[in-house]
């Protein structure tokens, strides 16, 4: 009896691909919307080495569909409908097999795989199990083996689970219900019936992260929650009503009122408000049926002498509205336990950690109320960082360091500085400075706080980088969980501390803290905070101390191996020409170590990434004389490497000529020589072509030649070796320039014709900073920090319904998703009057670097059921909130 199982090791190249997610929402992607969407199919085969093989197609609005076995020439595809299977014997071998989903209307929509029958037993199974970064639920699942025609994966959450079957080359995603320990099975199976399997462990810990604003409700990553007292509650849902000043389907807080006076919530903020500069007014979106004062408190001053403060504003109980409240001109004192002012106007210049909320705080209404996108106006969110910590991404992450400890024990001056001696080891742009000015507390220091626990995965051992201005002075490190209970001083009870001593004056070194020596130490507890006391046990004598690079190791830093993986590559596929990573797919090889080497290699894991180990270094060669790469197109060549011994590394580089022959004539090389590498870390050597100034040709690269000092005494580790050409950052010449009839174009933005007036580019409900520029002599709209801006035409609106197009052009270095949507007010011409119609399309993967003219056809605009008056245009993206998008030839037309 023949037992079918699902196939194959397979690349995935799919023509065409369309994906509904819901009626107003369109992935669109180049073909008409009526054309079959979700094109896959599921693949059977025999395990009793027949190479019988069956196929059932799968698309919706797939009327017919035509499956190529790909083994025959001029062959005549075999007709299936729609929920039939087709059987087809395989020899031996690689092939191309297509289907052609064929939907009523005539239009096609097709899937190509390579199919490759393979009769030998698979080996060599290796999965890789990863959690998202954005749903600390979802994990992927990616599986490669020798000989291996498909994978079932078992994901542990269910009895008698029946395993989820995919080919090889590809990848699963599957989602948990809730926190807990599971066991991921996969099975590697062939066309004939030997298996190998492998099971790992996966922790699914749930959301962790620390709320900071804008607060969405969005993310599943952040801990949203919100400390309710006096017999309010709170819980993440749905929104319920998307009109009025929310259209979107988003996750929203509901709060809910008993009835009682003074009833509310608070949450306790990862990243501080600040108010130290001008941007002092909070918004937020809130619902209510009810017209209810709301009163909006900041608290828990993070340097201990702030004020608390407050500022109400009222909701007319029409729904969703947007409040503000300007803590610059309507903010008070608060009440704390006296009258200490209350009721004082106020303006606060400090930083607050507690946001309370209290809706009718002094009255009685109950009821549930919903609240989404708190913002601070102007603002960007930044993410607590976590170890290691290098202090060089002040954009992303949140580097605020607290002082304390003061004479009057007040805060110390402590903050990220540009590096004030950039030599040694330490020739990094950005160090954490700590003033222990004159008097000071022989405690005083400087807290971080965390993006939650640190993960002790890569060891105990925390190494720093440290400038002292003595020799012999102390320098203590503590970790704490900051919401462990308090002891008498207010300090959490769960830490772990250890002292180490500076070895060296005004010059950088390395000191480590093995945090096992301290006896209350666990991996288990929660640290969320690091705090550095120098000169610890003396009093402040106004002098500088200079921190960086604080990482986790296992108390090798320094020593001879590394225990962490190099940093992943990000520069897109697409512009690589990789030789060695895990990242990418690589170029071949001749061999890593020629035969006239003077070196010893070996091919090593280091957290579970490949690396390649050459030790005794004096000089390796490497060839590509049989696939010789041409790096014309390429501006920089890339290499990570750690070694514990190099003084000195070098990189040549050398190209064969046109004839692509060595000693020919015309061969030409250049080397690169780093000096003192930092030593116990990886590091990344990202160089200019450029650089490589004797290399004036570029089309033959047929060896790479490392070679390092002390000569033949030396261990490199070397990992991520490619090309890449570097992306400009903005768009240098124009979008191309329209050519259609101005009599059958409607323009909101282009050159190229005369515009209908807008009333805003940037609403005042945009979360994106909006400028005017001009490129290559063009008016462009530059969009920066985008997550979502609303284009409105309310006092102009546009009658489209004779167009039959519309058509917009983008160029973006950085959006993976972007989204389009546009809102029709109804015949009354008002927002939310009970007519408006909307549809939003989403363009995934746009080509980067590039003018991409989107031309999208008003039909896709499903949900655009009406399109008399046009009034809002919402151009959204992702990351959000991390990309800068170039807009221009903003039209419709017919």
């Amino acid at each position: 009896m023949k037992y079918l199982r699902l196939l194959l090791v397979v690349t995935l190249a799919v023509n065409v691909f369309q994906s509904c997610k819901d009626d107003d929402e369109t992935s669109y992607v180049l073909q008409d919307i009526s054309a079959p969407t979700n094109l896959s199919a599921v693949f059977d085969i025999a395990d009793d080495d027949s190479g019988e093989v069956s196929v059932t197609p799968t698309g919706v609005g797939a009327a017919s569909f035509e499956v190529y076995f790909g083994d025959v020439e001029n062959e005549t595809p075999v007709d299936v409908n729609p929920g039939e299977t087709v059987n087809h014997v395989y020899g031996e071998g690689e092939y191309t097999l297509r289907i052609v989903a064929i939907g009523t209307t005539g239009l096609t929509s097709e899937l190509s795989r390579i199919v490759t029958i393979s009769f030998t037993p698979p080996s060599n199974l290796n999965v890789e199990v990863t959690i998202s970064s954005t749903n600390p639920f979802e994990i992927t699942v990616d599986p490669s083996a020798e000989n291996a025609t498909v994978f079932d994966v078992y994901f542990g959450d269910a009895e008698n689970e029946t395993p989820t079957t995919i080919m090889s080359g590809e990848t699963i995603n599957h989602t948990y219900a809730e926190v807990g320990s599971y066991e991921v099975r996969v099975v590697a199976r062939g066309a004939g019936a030997a298996t190998i399997e492998s099971t790992q462990t996966v922790e699914i810990s749930g959301a962790m992260e620390s709320i900071t604003l804008p607060i969405t409700f969005d993310l599943a990553t952040v801990n949203y929650a919100f400390s309710t007292f006096n017999g309010a509650s709170f819980e993440v849902v749905d929104n319920p009503d998307n009109t009025g000043a929310h259209t979107i389907a988003t996750k929203v807080g509901a709060i809910t009122n008993s009835g009682a006076a003074y009833e509310g919530g608070a949450f306790n903020l990862g990243t501080p408000v600040d108010f130290s500069g001008s941007n002092k007014t909070i918004t937020m979106k809130l619902w209510s049926s009810t017209a209810v004062p709301v009163l909006l408190k900041f608290e828990g001053g993070v340097n201990g002498d702030e004020r608390q403060c407050e500022v109400t504003a009222n909701h007319s109980g029409s729904g969703w509205e947007i409040l503000s409240f300007d803590f610059a001109t309507d903010a008070v004192k608060s009440y704390i336990d006296g009258s200490q002012g209350v009721g004082e106007s106020f303006v606060p210049t400090g930083q607050y950690a507690t946001m309370v909320i209290f809706i009718d705080g002094p009255g009685t209404t109950a009821g549930t109320f919903y609240i989404d996108d708190i913002a601070q106006e102007g603002g960007v969110a930044l993410q607590a960082p976590n170890l290691p910590l290098d202090f060089e991404s002040g954009d992303i992450y949140d580097y605020t360091w607290n002082g304390f400890g003061a004479s009057d024990f007040g805060p110390i001056p402590a903050a990220v500085i540009a590096n004030p001696d950039a030599s040694g080891i330490n020739t990094s742009g950005n160090v954490v400075e700590i003033n222990k000015t004159a008097g000071a507390q022989v405690w005083a220091g400087a807290s971080l706080n965390l993006d939650g626990a640190i993960d002790w995965t890569n060891g105990t051992t925390i190494g720093v980088k440290v400038w002292s201005p003595r020799v012999g002075t102390p320098i203590l490190l503590k970790i704490e969980d900051s919401t462990s209970p308090a002891d008498g001083n207010g300090n959490p009870t769960i830490f772990a501390e250890v002292s180490a001593t500076s070895t060296v004056a005004s010059a950088w070194e390395e000191l480590t803290f093995d945090m096992t020596t301290f006896g209350a130490f666990s991996t288990s507890e929660s640290y969320d905070r690091v705090i550095l006391f120098p000169d610890f046990g003396n009093a402040g004598s106004d002098e500088l101390f200079y921190f960086d690079d604080i990482t986790l190791g296992d108390g090798s830093a320094g020593g001879s191996e590394p225990t962490a993986a190099a940093p992943t590559p990000s520069e897109g596929a697409a512009n690589v020409i990789s030789m060695f990573s895990d990242t990418y797919t690589d170029d071949p090889v001749d061999t890593w170590r020629t035969d006239w080497s003077s070196a010893t290699l070996e091919d090593i894991t280091v957290a579970s990434n490949a690396v390649k180990k050459y030790s005794a270094l004096n000089f390796v060669g490497i060839e590509t004389v049989a696939n010789q790469i041409d790096a014309t197109s390429m501006t920089h060549f890339r290499t990570d490497i750690w070694t514990a011994d190099a003084t000195e590394f070098r990189i040549k580089l050398v190209d064969f000529g046109a004839d692509g022959a060595f000693g020919g004539g015309d061969d030409v090389e250049h080397e690169i020589a780093i000096s003192n590498p930092v030593q116990g870390e990886w590091v990344s050597l990202d160089i200019p072509l450029s650089d490589f100034t004797g290399l004036t040709t570029k089309a033959n690269i047929a060896q790479l030649i490392y070679s390092a000092d002390p000569s033949g005494a030396t261990t490199v580790y070397v990992d991520n070796v490619y090309f890449y050409a570097e992306l400009p950052t903005a768009p240098t010449s124009a979008a191309p320039t329209p050519t259609l009839n101005a009599a059958n174009v409607i323009s909101m933005f282009s050159d190229a014709y005369t515009d209908v007036p807008v009333d805003t580019w940037r609403t005042d409900w945009s979360n994106a900073t909006l400028e005017d520029v001009t490129v290559a002599s063009d008016a462009v709209k530059k969009y920066s920090a985008l997550s979502f801006v609303g284009v409105e035409t309310v006092a102009n609106q546009i009658d489209a319904t004779s167009m039959t197009h519309f058509h917009t052009d983008i160029w973006t270095a950085d959006a993976t998703t972007f989204r389009i949507k546009l809102v029709d007010f109804g015949a009354d011409g008002a927002f939310g009057g009970g007519d408006d119609v909307e549809h939003e399309i989403s363009i995934t993967s746009p080509a980067q670097g590039e003018w991409v003219s989107l031309d999208i056809p008003l039909t896709d605009f499903t949900g655009l059921t009406t399109r008399a008056n046009i009034a809002q245009l919402i151009y959204s993206g992702d990351p959000s909130g991390a990309i800068t998008v170039y807009v221009d030839n903003v039209y419709f037309h017919n």
